[in-house]
């Protein structure tokens, strides 16, 4: 009697062990298929034709600003009814900031308009710097029909060759880029396809050529030349 109450048991444990397992592989995966995935995409422009002119020189792209609330990771909405939404889960790797500097850098060797381009903190002091401002980020849907990814950028060229630093252009660049779908992807897309149009604008509007500041004698030096051609 005390075997038959022992095998009873042995098989109740085992059915149960094996609804839990059940329970386990098939709740699990339920309670994964209903929570909305993350992802993470990274901003990738397309490489740009070449720019006529002549080379200026060595250039350092600076890490551009963003003002708020253009400066965070998540994709960024402006719904139909002019509100902000962010997106709780689909973001881009970095900020904008340091993204839209690695793209610049690009942008600037791809024109072929500078001899050497680095990003702030190369050891190399160059010619030239970039610095900048992300005027616009973020994808709008105040028409729900015709969605785009609209960036804004205003860079300017810094001239450091001289005793001072001085701004010699201001070039400004934006695009309203379609969102030909409706899945993530689609809108990181949109926003690869509008920084780059953008950059462009702005690679196009540098100077042809770039004199450098003319350093000032010193004044004794400018008295003695007076006394000179006096004498």
């Amino acid at each position: 009697m005390r075997s038959r109450h022992t095998s009873v048991c042995a098989i109740s444990r085992n059915i149960l062990a094996a609804c839990a397992v059940t329970f386990a592989l098939t709740g699990c995966d339920a309670l994964s298929r209903s929570a909305p995935s993350v992802a993470q995409y990274r901003l990738e422009p397309s490489q740009q034709a070449p720019v006529e002119g002549s080379q200026l020189g060595t250039v350092s792209v600076m890490r551009f600003s963003s003002i708020p609330p253009f400066d965070g990771r998540p994709f960024l909405y402006k719904t139909s009814d002019g509100s902000w939404r962010t997106d709780a889960y689909n973001s881009f790797l970095s900020d904008p900031s340091d993204m839209i500097c690695d793209a610049t850098a690009k942008a600037l060797g791809w024109s072929g308009r500078f001899s050497l381009v680095g990003v702030q903190g190369i050891a190399v002091r160059c010619d030239f710097m970039v610095d900048g401002v992300i005027e616009s980020f973020y994808a709008d849907y105040s028409d729900p029909q015709h969605p785009v990814a609209v960036v804004e950028i205003h860079a300017y060229l810094l001239d450091g060759r001289g005793g001072r630093t001085r701004m010699i252009a201001h070039m400004g660049g934006k695009s309203d880029a379609p969102i030909k779908g409706s899945t993530a992807k689609d809108v990181a897309d949109a926003f690869s396809v509008a920084v780059s149009q953008a950059l462009d604008q702005i690679v196009r509007k540098l100077p042809a050529e770039v004199k450098a500041e003319a350093t000032p004698a010193p004044a004794n030096a400018a008295q003695s030349a007076a006394a000179f051609d006096a004498g």
